[in-house]
């Protein structure tokens, strides 16, 4: 639906709050997600250069400061398990819903501007429209068509983007985690089973 909307919201590190992030990424900790923001992605953009810093490219320092945290605890996985549920998979869950919130209207666009703009909307217009009065409807309209499908390409191509960025990111921290704390555990899928206990819940709750 045109109107649908999401509410995102950068998870907070419980820990090392003083990590800095570059001056050019904004702190946007709370995002609205809506169409428009699919079509112009210039914060969604920000937003998700923020989650990204705070989380996968800053990896290493956050477990770190986990394992300082938790230096006294005789289980090296305890400070893992931590950084995982508090900040890392909320942060990757925070990106995916992103992703996918535009992935659902990119959808939705294109089945509308297809029943819009179909094979026999020349001959419907040439009935509704008389020429003689606004000669240029037909230019307007084909103008007008073919900027939406620019729109839809644009969007499409951001998300196929955004898409392989996160698989990369997602890819080098799995292999961290697994340098780092249990080498035989497949953080991604665990990711996912996070993410379904995350949804079975909310579902409850409601």
């Amino acid at each position: 639906m045109p109107g649908k909307t999401i509410e995102v919201t950068a998870p907070e590190a419980l820990l090392d709050a003083n990590l800095s992030f570059p001056e050019e990424t904004p702190l946007i900790r709370h995002l609205t997600m809506t169409r428009e923001r699919c079509v112009d992605p210039t914060l969604a953009d920000s937003f998700l250069r923020l989650l990204r810093y705070g989380s996968d490219d800053s990896i290493k320092q956050r477990l770190g400061a986990y394992q300082k945290h938790e230096e006294n605890s005789p289980f090296k996985n305890k400070r893992c398990d931590s950084f995982l549920k508090n900040e890392l998979y909320p942060n990757w869950q925070a990106r995916n819903r992103i992703i996918t919130f535009c992935e659902g209207q990119l959808e939705d666009m294109k089945v509308e501007l297809d029943e819009k703009y179909s094979r026999d909307s020349a001959t419907s217009l040439k009935a509704e429209v008389d020429l003689r009065i606004d000669p240029y409807a037909v230019k307007d309209r084909l103008q007008e068509q073919e900027n939406r499908y620019k729109e839809l390409k644009r969007l499409k191509t951001w998300i196929e983007n955004q898409t392989r960025i996160e698989s990369i990111l997602v890819g080098n921290s799995n292999r961290t985690l697994q340098q780092n704390c249990d080498q035989n555990v497949n953080y991604i899928k665990e990711f996912w089973k996070f993410s379904e206990q995350q949804r079975t819940t909310e579902r409850n709750d409601k």
